[in-house]
C-alpha cells in the first residue's frame, strides 16, 4: 500500500503541471480552512527580509525562484506564516511589534 502512495506522488510531482495544480490546492485548502497548509520551509526574521516601500511590505526569495510577502497591515494584525506566491512552502517570520508609548 504505502509503494502505491509514494507512486502515486511521483506520478503528480514529476510533472510540472501536475506539481502546479497540486501546488494550487494544496494553497486553496489551507485558505478555506484558515492558515496555510504548505510544508515550513524556514524561520525567518524579520530583519534578514527585503522591505518593498511601493507596496509596504517584506519580502524574501524562496528556493524556487518564487517570493515570500508580508505586508505592514499582515504583521500588526500576527500574522507570522506566509506562503510562497509560487510553490507550497511557507516561513514563519519572527518579528516583534513595537508599541509606542506617549
Amino acid at each position: 500500500m504505502h509503494l502505491q502512495l509514494v507512486l502515486k506522488a511521483w506520478e503528480v510531482l514529476r510533472d510540472p503541471e501536475t506539481k502546479l495544480a497540486y501546488d494550487r490546492q494544496l494553497k486553496e485548502s489551507g485558505s478555506r480552512e484558515g492558515g496555510q497548509k504548505g510544508v515550513m520551509n524556514a524561520t525567518v526574521d524579520l530583519d534578514d527580509m527585503d522591505y518593498d516601500e511601493g507596496n509596504a511590505c517584506f519580502t524574501s526569495n524562496c528556493r524556487c525562484g518564487g517570493e515570500y510577502r508580508i505586508s505592514e497591515a499582515e504583521l500588526e494584525a500576527g500574522v507570522e506564516i506566509v506562503a510562497c506566491s509560487t510553490c507550497s512552502l511557507c516561513i514563519k517570520v519572527a518579528y516583534a511589534i513595537a508599541v509606542d508609548e506617549q
